[in-house]
C-alpha cells in the first residue's frame, strides 16, 4: 500500500508502507527506481557556447535546478 505524506515545508511525498505495528508505520519514500541499475542511450543534438553567467558558475543548470533561461526548444537546422 502507498500513502501520501507532506513535510512541514509543504513538500508532498508518496511512500510505500514496508511494515506496520499497532503504533507505527515504516514508510519508504524513495523513488521506485532507487537502487536499480539504469542504462541510457542518447546523442548530442546541439552544442552551444556557454553564456557568461554559466561560465562563471561553471554549470548550465541554474541554481533552482531548472534550465529556466534556456531558449533552446529544438536543435537548429544546420
Amino acid at each position: 500500500d502507498f500513502v501520501q505524506l507532506q513535510t512541514v515545508e509543504g513538500k508532498k511525498l508518496t511512500g510505500e508502507i514496508k511494515d506496520k505495528t499497532d503504533q507505527f508505520l515504516v514508510v519508504d519514500c524513495n523513488h521506485s527506481m532507487a537502487g536499480k541499475k539504469l542504462h541510457f542511450k542518447g546523442q548530442i543534438l546541439f552544442v552551444r557556447a556557454a553564456r557568461a553567467d554559466e561560465a562563471t558558475a561553471g554549470r548550465y543548470i541554474e541554481p533552482n535546478g531548472f534550465r529556466s533561461h534556456s531558449t533552446l526548444r529544438e536543435p537548429p537546422n544546420e
